[in-house]
């Protein structure tokens, strides 16, 4: 029999709408390395078919796939405890580790599906955090994952195209349904043409979170190395890796903080909160007014409109719109 285990952590399911551009990957890595500074035991695992899936672009570290051979142990009844589920764990500092694997799990048992639930149960009994960077494509194991999740975060690329898609296939009342919902989206830009309020309008949702276009980033997820990244430019705890010198927050990890904040503050509140969107909490503090004699005559902050600015507008509780409405409101 089992060992009797109380949850004791959450499970957050990280999935896009476009496969192949690594953004979900990115989110991912990104997410746990982020909770790993806020001193929470934090474990990401992927799904995610290819070279460069969340663990593998988290740290070079991350080489050996014995998630594979813990597949094969939970299909077989031997996964009954957490002595069994810890030696194919890599830690890659005091509070982030890893679970690699070749990802195509269907290949490896037939009974793929029930042996990631297990292991996704056995991992909320011993860490914090467990972060799943999810494959794209609705599978059997997608699906189980997202049925799963505490929160699932839903990544959306600033791409008309797959918006579109999204909203022809009804993900959000078909597959996200009844589910606590963090919308991204990833690798933002300023675009007159497809901004915030315009994605959150096609989306009928608004409330979206933003991970800006960074080529730091990008440079750390090629160099295998966003943990490093993230406990370089976040403050919190710096453990167990080789850090260098500390720099300046740049705009993406401001972000981070954002939902890295959030996502604490969702999990730490005792009333039970309901399925659906939710976005940021707390609007922006308004600046404090000058003296007319203070203002300067050169500034011009005041007449750049709040979509052009660099800092994302404030985010507001996402509202769901309802049929009918047509997108008005009272």
């Amino acid at each position: 029999m089992y060992t009797t285990m109380e949850k004791k952590g959450k499970l957050i399911a990280v999935w896009g709408d476009a496969p192949g551009v690594g953004a979900v990957s990115t989110t991912a890595a990104l997410v746990a390395s982020g909770l790993a500074t806020r001193e929470k035991k934090t474990l990401i695992l992927s799904t995610d078919k290819g070279p460069f899936d969340g663990v593998s672009i988290c740290s070079d570290l991350a080489v050996e796939n014995l998630m594979d051979d813990l597949v094969l142990l939970a299909s077989s009844g031997g996964l009954r405890s957490d002595k069994d589920f810890t030696p194919y764990v890599q830690e890659l500092s005091e509070y982030l580790s890893c679970l690699k694997g070749s990802n195509d799990f269907g290949k490896i048992s037939v009974s793929a599906t029930e042996s990631i639930q297990r292991i996704l149960e056995m991992a909320i009994y011993i860490y914090d955090f467990v972060i799943v960077d999810v494959q794209g494509e609705r599978t059997a194991i997608s699906d189980q994952i997202i049925h799963m999740a505490d929160l699932v975060m839903c990544c959306i690329s600033q791409n008309r195209k797959y918006m579109d898609q999204m909203i022809q296939q009804n993900l959000f009342s078909a597959y996200l349904d009844d589910k606590t919902v963090m919308l991204v989206a990833t690798k933002y830009q300023i675009y007159d043409f497809l901004t915030l309020k315009h994605m959150e309008k096609l989306m009928g949702v608004s409330g979206f979170y933003t991970l800006s276009e960074d080529d730091e980033i990008h440079k750390a997820v090629c160099n295998q190395n966003v943990a490093d990244y993230v406990f370089r430019n976040i403050n919190g705890s710096t453990k167990g890796l080789l850090i260098k010198k500390k720099t300046e927050p740049s705009v993406p990890m401001e972000e981070l903080n954002v939902i890295l904040d959030d996502i604490l503050d969702l999990f730490t509140e005792k009333p039970e909160k309901k399925a659906g969107f939710f976005g940021r909490k707390k609007e922006h503090e308004p600046e404090p007014e000058m003296e007319p004699d203070t203002i300067s005559e050169e500034s011009e902050e005041d007449s750049i409109p709040m979509e052009e600015r660099p800092v994302p507008p404030s985010i507001k509780k996402p509202v769901v719109k309802e049929a009918g409405t047509n997108g008005k409101s009272d």
